[in-house]
């Protein structure tokens, strides 16, 4: 993951909990208001759906962390909050749905990296198995995101699935 433009890794090794956990808290927020955005801007209400369902588990996310975070308090030699890539790349208005999907796709990428870096330094299982869980849960997001964005490519060959979007796995082999 970036943060401006930089790796994470210095800011996160001066972070304690407290500040890794607001990070969390602030991406997830960014991104549950992205996808209601997109959700107001998506041509079909399939894609609305979608966009409103990440919206509420980024909102979910958000709040596990901050349950978290009552639990921590502030480190004393933490430097500000950076702002991560797609943190500084959020307007969706005026996007193509494709481009808007792989906005998307790159904050889930990003916020998966972050909860697995997250899990590696946690001491506690506790902790641990909430970052990992948060991570899966990105690494489902993105995949689903993938799925969309093939979709919104262009025309769809067919699919042994009417109405679904194909995957590998519907194209015949000789």
């Amino acid at each position: 993951m970036k943060l401006q433009g930089k790796s994470y890794a210095a800011w996160f090794d001066a972070a304690g909990p407290y500040e890794v956990l607001s990070l969390g808290i602030r991406m997830e927020r960014g991104a549950a208001k992205t996808y209601r955005a997109m959700a107001k801007n998506a041509p079909s209400a399939a894609l609305r759906a979608k966009f409103r369902y990440l919206a509420e588990e980024e909102r979910e996310h958000g709040r596990l962390l901050a349950e978290a975070r009552v639990r921590t308090r502030p480190s004393s030699k933490a430097r500000p909050l950076p702002v991560s890539a797609s943190e500084a790349e959020t307007v969706v208005e005026g996007r193509t749905p494709a481009e808007a999907v792989r906005l998307a796709l790159r904050s889930e990428h990003e916020a998966e990296i972050f909860y697995r870096e997250c899990a590696s330094r946690c001491r506690r299982a506790k902790g641990r198995k909430l970052f990992e869980t948060l991570a899966a849960q990105e690494s489902g997001h993105a995949a689903a995101l993938e799925r969309e964005f093939k979709a919104l490519r262009g025309p769809l060959p067919w699919s042994s699935l009417e109405g679904f979007v194909p995957e590998e796995k519907d194209y015949w082999t000789a």
